[in-house]
């Protein structure tokens, strides 16, 4: 329905609509909610945010090329291209941390909330990294690397 108010809206304001910029937050609000269900309701802006910073990363990782990596002067960051991707990751990670510190904070009231049904995915990779006796143990950067290539 946001999709098509969005649509609407701009119509008779008779502004231009990019509908792949419409579509594509449409999609990114529908995984956020199934991926961060109750934190993505509370916080409209989320999935907009997750988006932008992901591009980023995605951006600036696509710069390098191969004699940067691994050519004669691959200690020496003479464009920035890596400050600017370091600089990314890094927004990317706090903002992650930040979403699996209110589920940590959250932890018991949300596993105890009844309906397996209403698990969102990072419930389920939260009990996943809790259980001390898994096969396969996950770690932070696990979680947060899952989001990043899924999103």
């Amino acid at each position: 329905m946001k999709l098509l108010k969005s649509l609407v809206d701009k119509s008779r304001e008779g502004k231009p609509c990019d509908l792949g910029e419409e579509l594509s937050v449409f999609s990114s609000n529908i995984i956020c909610r199934m991926v961060i269900g109750n934190i993505c309701v509370e916080d409209p802006n989320l999935p907009i945010e997750i988006r932008k910073l992901v591009g980023d990363v995605m951006e600036n990782a696509a710069k390098f090329s191969f004699n940067e990596v691994f050519g004669p002067l691959n200690r020496f960051d003479l464009l920035g291209k890596g400050k600017r991707l370091v600089s990314a990751t890094r927004k990317y990670d706090k903002l992650l941390e930040q979403l699996m510190k209110k589920y940590e904070d959250n932890f018991d009231m949300l596993i105890n909330s009844g309906d397996e049904e209403q698990k969102d995915v990072m419930i389920i990779l939260m009990e996943a990294y809790k259980d001390t006796n898994s096969e396969l143990k996950l770690t932070r950067m696990h979680i947060k690397k899952l989001f990043l290539v899924s999103s």
